[in-house]
């Protein structure tokens, strides 16, 4: 975020506005969060945070200092990314801890001293400046006896405003994420009586002969603290590591098993478990076969070392002898145990299958059973007759089709994802750093054919850099790298380890004994034995557990949400000595960038605006005390690729509407995709080719028998393209009505509206719903032409009813009525959950998305407008509203307008050419007459009018001229004049970081 630049008058109305509404009426004066005092405490339920208040804070500030008693590696592990980014921007920094009772490790200390030298680096290769005075300053106050330290304070500074953060939290990962802690965010100037005494204050411990250079004092302190170190009771965890627990099922595993028992018990034959990686799928089916206790058990998996694993949680469950287990693969044939644990690879040969009989087992689990589709498992699963099949797997989505869900008769036993399994606390919390990859020479990484950028020396200096800079939790690094061709795991194991960072490379060619023998190394080896990182390209995303990982490298462009998850939940399991997890993705310049926000956040909707919003503040989302930091670079670059991205294209509407339909076992509802997560309906309605579900489902399913005539299939567009998003709800109630044999529509209507809504319907509403609904609120005869059927009121008695067309045509098809009946309780569903916080008395929700032809609508115009007719802004007379429309990015061949914003609440606009200061558009603006008093200026902003989905604006609230219009010469010689608009609400930070962020002409400087 960027400094704001206040006149010095704004600043003091906005600290004003701001203690108004903290101290005296929160209601009574609104006023700009960011000048307001905050209350901050952990919410760990609603995934509020102490941390987040400290990243915006060093995201919008110059300068800042720290004066904390105690901290941890944990601690600094929320802001280094952060960190990291205020040097780059010349920022300056103080951080003062202390030694107050030795709370503070020595490791730490000098893991802030390393951080502190890093981010001094950092500095001075970015800003090139002569200046040797450090970026980053820290110092060790050593107590007296006669003085204490017990600080907590936060303090930054931007422009000439201090916001400090004081109260009790220290830099603790526990302080910052889930203690109860009390802590006050103020703002103030130098001048206040609050911010001086606290600034003087943090200067007169900083200068004190008490305060030591970390770096000359940390060997001193090392020696006291060996002496005087208090005894530390070690903080319990919430859920024990498998090594350590009791052999108990946790509350994931006690529903599972809860529900395969019931299946069973109901004569169901088969049952599948999803289950985010890391969430104990292995125990869980040990106990599911603990409670269900059949004769013989036939565990399946893909590779032996899976098999030995799984084979090892088994016997801690149930217990037995040593002959009870047995192993199954190309090595050891046991094949008379009753648990046999084996491949597929073995177990799928005739000869094995001979062995054993269809009957020899009564209970077959199949573990990452979205494989099943292949030949080898069809003919293990045909082969054999049990009792029950139970399918495991962290997501059955197949790309070639395969329909796992109907395998195993769509009995979905459990289903836990990963923002689920964090919410329970049953995976290790993660630090994801986005960070940008290198460009060499000028040459970007695209993809993975850029094989000499990819191994290049400034390449892997670049990423040991901050790898080491990022570190990890433990006492070594333990680390996964994945990257896009076993060639350049090669060729980059072999560049670590000559960098000191011993490093192997695993492919598909390297047997069993080799592989356990590396991860072996990885875990546990010392000496020359130790391994710090493993580089691979798939062979660990699924099934092998490596608990002990507290750092994954991905060195790949993320083509796939599902393969991202796994091979992050490679370091998700939780280990002994390992709080989290450190993952560095490094971004290059991919088209598939957009991909990232889709698998961290697990939202499947492929909705741009909730992409882009997880990039800017997706840490604030994420359950526990996991985080997700991009740098300006990656953010700029995703948001690139997200606006690029088609998220409405056949291919993806396709798959995402295959999954879904395999896992319900029929063709789904509209409102199954919402519940189910799957892709956005209105991509259906969007997509130009399509329209409407209807159209989609005649086109791409077979199984789909339903055909409607002509009409009908033009009123259903209609309604799905035009009125489906369902931005005001009042069409929406009408179809309800008109479908329901109701009459008098208008009247039930504005009835509906206020009990239903508490909404006050004009006359000029309830006019405008009849021009939309009567096919006169076109924009010209030939768009009314093509919507000639779409006429479905008619005039009775001073109000309306259901025209003789639209009531024959729905008599005619029982199925027509059906879809239109179905698509009312969806556009209710939509509005509820999307628009019905209603700005003001406006039919708008401040940050949603408006085309042209929806504001028109909205503003119950008489007549809908071409974009070229509105030419930046209207004044409609009849309304008395003026909405203005701003594309932020323009093309290079745009008339040179300076539509721009000044901070988050004033915008700099032209009015349009050969307009002057005295010309009716300047009377409306500035609302000089007696009919201009009442008008209503409204904001539409949108990044790039180019991008083919994104024919919309963010609506950002109503706003007034202020001052009065200044005349400008345009660059063709025409006259114009420059008005200075202040919005009544400031710009939501991400939406305002995204829409003046310059993409193109940004520095990309590595």
């Amino acid at each position: 975020m960027t400094e704001r630049h206040d006149s010095v008058d704004g600043v003091d109305k906005r600290l004003l506005e701001g203690f108004s509404t903290s101290f005296l009426n929160e209601s009574a004066v609104y006023s700009d969060p960011a000048y307001r005092a905050k209350f901050l405490s952990n919410e760990p339920r609603r995934n509020i945070h102490v941390y987040v208040a400290l990243q915006d804070e060093l995201r919008r500030s110059s300068e800042f200092f720290f004066s904390v008693a105690f901290f941890t590696e944990a601690g600094l592990s929320f802001l280094k990314g952060d960190l990291q980014d205020f040097v780059c921007r010349g920022g300056r920094g103080r951080i003062l801890v202390s030694d107050f009772n030795y709370f503070n490790k020595p490791k730490d200390l000098r893991r802030l001293l390393e951080m502190v030298e890093s981010l001094n680096a950092f500095a001075r290769e970015k800003n090139q400046e002569g200046s040797v005075s450090p970026a980053i300053e820290a110092k060790l106050f050593r107590c007296s006896s006669e003085e204490g330290f017990h600080t907590k304070g936060y303090v930054f500074k931007a422009g000439g405003l201090y916001r400090m953060i004081v109260g009790s939290s220290n830099l603790t990962s526990p302080a910052l994420t889930e203690n109860r802690e009390w802590n006050v965010r103020l703002v103030g100037k130098r001048e206040g009586e609050v911010t001086e005494r606290l600034v003087s204050e943090f200067e007169s411990l900083w200068a004190s002969p008490l305060s030591f250079s970390l770096k000359t004092e940390l060997p001193r302190y090392e020696k006291d603290w060996e002496e005087k170190r208090p005894i530390f009771v070690p903080r319990p965890q919430k859920t024990p590591a498998p090594e350590q627990a009791a052999i108990e099922p946790n509350d994931m595993q006690r529903r599972v098993v809860d529900s395969v028992y019931q299946l069973y018990r109901e004569g169901k034959k088969r049952a599948l478990l999803i289950s985010a990686t890391g969430t104990g799928k292995t125990y869980a089916s040990a106990f599911t076969v603990k409670k269900i206790a059949p004769r013989r058990v036939l565990f399946l998996v893909h590779r032996e070392q899976i098999a030995l694993q799984s084979m090892a949680s088994f016997k801690r469950v149930l217990g037995g002898g040593f002959g009870d287990f047995g192993l199954y693969s190309g090595h050891r044939h046991d094949s008379g145990a009753k648990y046999t644990f084996a491949t597929m690879q073995t177990m799928s040969k005739d000869e094995n299958l001979a062995a054993f009989g269809p009957e020899a087992f009564d209970f077959i689990i199949i573990d990452e059973v979205h494989r099943a589709g292949a030949a080898s498992y069809q003919k293990i699963m045909s082969f054999f007759k049990p009792r029950f099949w139970f399918g495991m797997t962290t997501s059955p989505d197949r790309p070639d089709g395969f329909d796992i869900y109907k395998l195993f008769d769509n009995n979905i036993a459990y289903e836990i994802h990963l923002q689920t399994a964090l919410e329970n606390d049953l995976l290790c919390p993660f630090h994801y750093y986005g960070i940008t990859d290198l460009e060499v020479d000028g040459e970007k990484i695209e993809d993975e054919r850029s094989f000499n950028l990819l191994t290049s020396d400034a390449r892997v200096e670049h990423v040991l850099r901050e790898a080491r800079y990022f570190r990890f939790s433990g006492e070594r690094v333990k680390g996964l790298a994945f990257c896009s061709t076993n060639r350049e795991c090669e060729e980059l194991a072999l560049k670590f380890t000559e960098r000191g960072a011993p490093s192997a490379a695993l492919s598909g060619e390297d047997s069993q004994e080799e592989r356990a023998a590396m991860v072996e190394r990885l875990e546990h080896g010392e000496g020359p034995a130790r391994l710090d990182y493993i580089f691979t390209v798939d062979i660990f995303n699924e099934g092998v557990d490596i608990p002990e990982v507290n750092q994954v490298l991905l060195l790949r462009p993320t083509e796939s949400p599902i393969i991202f998850i796994q091979q992050l939940g490679r370091g998700l399991r939780k280990a002994k000595g390992k709080d989290y997890v450190v993952v560095l993705d490094f971004i290059g310049r991919y088209k598939t960038n957009y991909l990232i926000p889709i698998a961290l956040s697990g939202d499947r909707s492929y909705n741009k605006d909730n992409m882009r919003r997880f990039v800017k503040e997706g840490g604030k989302h994420l359950p526990g005390a996991s985080t997700i930091y991009f740098d300006r670079i990656v953010e700029r670059r995703i948001f690139q690729s997200i606006d690029s991205a088609q998220t409405n294209s056949i291919q993806l509407l396709k798959e995402s509407y295959r999954t879904l339909k395999f896992k319900l076992g029929r063709i789904p509802r509209l409102v199954d995709f919402e519940l189910h997560n799957a892709v956005d309906v209105q991509k259906f309605f969007e997509n130009k080719s399509l329209g409407s579900y209807y159209a989609f489902l005649k086109a791409y399913d077979n199984d789909y028998k339903v055909r409607l005539s002509p009409e009908a299939e033009q009123m259903l567009t209609f309604w799905c393209s035009k009125l489906g998003n369902s931005k005001r709800v009042s069409e929406a109630l009408v179809l309800e009505d008109l479908l329901q044999g109701r009459d008098r529509v208008l009247a039930r209507l504005r009835e509906s509206l206020w009990k239903n809504y508490g909404i006050n319907a004009s006359d000029q509403h309830l006019k405008n719903v009849v021009l939309v609904l009567t096919n006169q609120f076109c924009k010209n005869s030939l768009d009314q032409e093509r919507t000639s059927k779409c006429v479905f009121l008619e005039p009775e008695g001073g109000d309306y009813r259901i025209s003789g067309q639209f009531q024959a045509t729905l008599q005619a098809s029982p199925e027509f009525k059906a879809m239109l009946l179905e698509l009312a309780q969806y556009m209710k569903r939509r509005y509820n959950s999307e628009y019905i916080k209603r700005y003001q008395e406006t039919d708008f929700a401040l940050y949603s998305k408006y085309t042209y032809e929806d504001v028109c609508r909205l503003l119950n115009w008489s007549r809908n407008m071409t974009a070229q007719n509105i030419g930046g802004y209207f004044y409609d007379k009849e309304t008395k509203t003026l909405p203005v429309f701003v594309n932020y990015e323009k093309s290079e061949e745009a008339i040179a307008y300076e539509d721009r914003f000044e901070s988050e609440r004033i915008l700099i606009a032209l009015s349009k050419t050969k307009r002057r200061v005295d010309s009716p558009d300047a009377d409306h603006m500035f609302k000089r007459t007696p009919e201009d008093r009442g008008n209503r200026i409204y904001l539409f902003v949108r990044k790039n009018k180019d991008d083919k989905e994104a024919k919309s604006f963010y609506f950002l609230g109503e706003m007034n001229a202020v001052g009065d219009p200044a005349p400008v010469r345009l660059q063709t010689g025409d006259a114009a004049f420059e008005i200075r608009y202040e919005l009544e609400h400031p710009v939501r930070e991400d939406i305002y970081d995204y829409l003046t962020n310059d993409f193109e002409s940004s520095n990309e400087e590595n």
